[in-house]
């Protein structure tokens, strides 16, 4: 079950809200294990066996903090066997052809892993049911964001169920625009990017430039709509979820990209990886295979393919060789360093998304094939004129001066306007809230020809 589907918007989110805030009125531990239930059967939507997987998963991680609390001696131990069952039972299920991967079983087993790290410095005192709704709260569940122990638990302790009308109206709103950022932008630049990438031998010197800039543009709006969307049903439940994503593309330089780009990634790979390893305190050597480690952790974590490592070495080459010549860079004009930024930024997503090493090289390639041409068939301008912002355009300019116009539109979008952490902190309920909240749920929903998955819940 996804946030994009109609069974979702119109029957899930409506009846948990309905059954949590009735079950509040029998106390907040009702409201809990009604929550909790409905966040397994969210995790069970894709097989029932991924439920039990992430139950287990549950047990043992509780059972080994529960141990560290009562067997202090035992605690380093205990930590090494929590790390290495998560791992090991992530790596199983992401790695070994056939399986399936189970429902956000990658941020489940990092999120625990912390935990374990966080019980391990200072021992936590938290209930089975508190530790289950934290592992396993669905509006966080498919594609994070990966919350601390500190951030998350104390809130589902002095859980309250209770109705507010201007939480609700902000929640709403947020989801509307995380929404809209997926059905109406990251799904129609999709079509582009995919029938760029199916076709790369064909391509002009033009097309491969806008295939690449389709999906660069598809993979933000994707997941910052995703990320939205999670906040935004956090708040319908009074939690506050950490913001996963703040404006990456505005980025000047690669360490302040990842400050941006999946936020509670970032900080999860620094804190239980960089620092242990020593961080930047044992020498300039050490620290840059410390970078190295770290961004070969996080291709690894992505995807197993050759395509997912050469992407973590693009970045960890890219992060030690802005320490190298930081004081010199950061004093070239501020738009000539969001240019090398962003460049690098699109090339390297080629990796990210090309199916082998070969085919992202034979992209890259028709970078320099020449023409300016752009083909756009009758297939693909049905595909992208579905219910559409696009279809309104196109009928007075033509569907290629359109589909320009959506680039440079979605262009001026991510390097100019406020983000939606922004836009959420100014919002104020009223009649031009409303009108625009219904505006975007009503365009979206009317542009749900299909459910398509978000990137990130393959990962």
């Amino acid at each position: 079950m996804l946030f994009n589907s109609y069974s979702f918007i119109l029957a899930f989110l409506p009846l948990v809200l309905v059954l949590y805030h009735i079950a509040g009125k029998f106390g907040s531990r009702a409201g809990k294990l009604v929550l909790l239930a409905c966040s397994l059967f969210f995790i069970s939507s894709t097989g029932p066996v991924h439920g039990l997987i992430a139950l287990g998963s549950i047990l043992v991680n509780f059972f080994l903090c529960r141990l560290m609390a009562r067997m202090p001696g035992w605690k380093q131990l205990l930590l090494t066997a929590g790390i290495l069952f998560n791992t090991m039972l992530l790596c199983l299920f992401k790695y070994v052809p056939g399986l399936g991967l189970p429902l956000g079983i990658s941020f489940y087993c990092f999120q625990q892993i912390a935990f374990l790290a966080d019980s391990y410095r200072e021992t936590s005192d938290v209930s089975l049911t508190d530790y289950s709704l934290f592992v396993l709260f669905f509006p966080k569940a498919v594609q994070g964001p990966i919350p601390y122990g500190a951030e998350l638990l104390p809130q589902l302790r002095d859980m309250k169920p209770g109705f507010r009308f201007d939480r609700f109206s902000r929640s709403l709103f947020l989801f509307s625009l995380g929404l809209s950022k997926k059905v109406l932008l990251a799904d129609k630049f999709a079509i582009i990017a995919d029938h760029g990438f199916a076709s790369i031998g064909a391509l002009t010197g033009y097309e491969a430039l806008l295939t690449i800039l389709a999906y660069t543009l598809q993979l933000y709006f994707d997941f910052s709509g995703y990320s939205d969307m999670a906040v935004a049903v956090g708040w319908m439940f009074g939690i506050e979820l950490p913001w996963n994503f703040d404006s990456p593309y505005k980025a000047k330089n690669i360490t302040d990209f990842w400050r941006r780009w999946h936020i509670t990634l970032s900080r999860f790979l620094t804190k239980y990886i960089y620092i242990p390893l020593g961080g930047s305190r044992a020498g300039t050597v050490r620290t840059f295979v410390n970078i190295l480690i770290v961004y070969l952790v996080s291709g690894i974590w992505h995807g197993t393919g050759m395509t997912f490592l050469v992407w973590g070495l693009l970045h960890a080459a890219a992060s030690i060789a802005y320490r190298l010549v930081k004081k010199p860079y950061d004093r070239l004009p501020g738009a000539l360093q969001w240019c090398l930024q962003f460049a690098f930024v699109n090339l390297t997503w080629v990796f990210f998304r090309a199916p082998s090493l070969r085919a992202a090289g034979a992209l890259l390639g028709r970078l320099t094939a020449g023409g300016w041409t752009l083909s756009i068939n009758a297939e693909l301008a049905e595909s992208l004129m579905q219910p559409t912002f696009l279809s309104v355009p196109a009928q007075f300019i033509g569907i290629h001066a359109a589909v320009l116009l959506a680039f440079v539109g979605a262009l001026a979008l991510v390097a100019f306007a406020r983000n939606s952490r922004e836009l959420a902190q100014r919002f104020r309920p009223g009649w031009l809230t409303l009108l625009a909240t219904y505006l975007l749920l009503l365009c979206s929903i009317l542009s749900m020809s299909g459910v398509s998955s978000f990137l990130y819940t393959n990962f």
